[in-house]
């Protein structure tokens, strides 16, 4: 079967595509993206898995040549030009996962595979729950 790519909102009213400003992953805070609207620093967004993740990978879009292609070919071009955040159903890294863990990672139901498409790469996230997400408004100074 097929890999089925949706449009994840995770808050209602977001911006269409927003810039990556960190990415940290740790046993406290767990895994966090923090992103900016792509226009406007201080417009953030807080992306945060409180119980960390089972996976993540990032990879330079020269290198997902492949799958823009495909999903160009299948939902349009550029799909995934005008919106940042997806869920992709039978995913292949999730079977690449699978392989690797000798199955284990299927006796866990409800995973779920996040895609976040940055302007130059794609950062993807195995984990079995909804992250929280939290707009932040930095105040505005002299400087910016």
């Amino acid at each position: 079967m097929q890999e089925q790519w949706t449009r994840w909102e995770p808050i209602a009213g977001l911006t269409k595509k927003y810039d990556i400003i960190s990415c940290h992953d740790d046993y406290k805070t767990g895994f966090t993206i923090v992103l900016c609207e792509e226009n406007d620093f201080k417009k953030q967004l807080h992306v945060n898995w409180k119980r960390s993740v089972d996976a993540y990978k990032k990879v330079e879009e020269r290198l997902t040549i492949a799958i823009i292609d495909d999903l160009n070919e299948r939902y349009g071009v550029g799909f995934h030009c005008n919106w940042s955040f997806f869920k992709i159903i039978n995913s292949e890294y999730f079977k690449e996962l699978s392989k690797l863990s000798g199955g284990l990672i299927d006796c866990t139901p409800g995973y779920i595979h996040f895609v976040v498409f940055f302007f130059f790469f794609l950062l993807n996230v195995i984990t079995n729950y909804e992250p929280e997400v939290t707009i932040v408004n930095l105040p505005y100074t002299r400087e910016g």
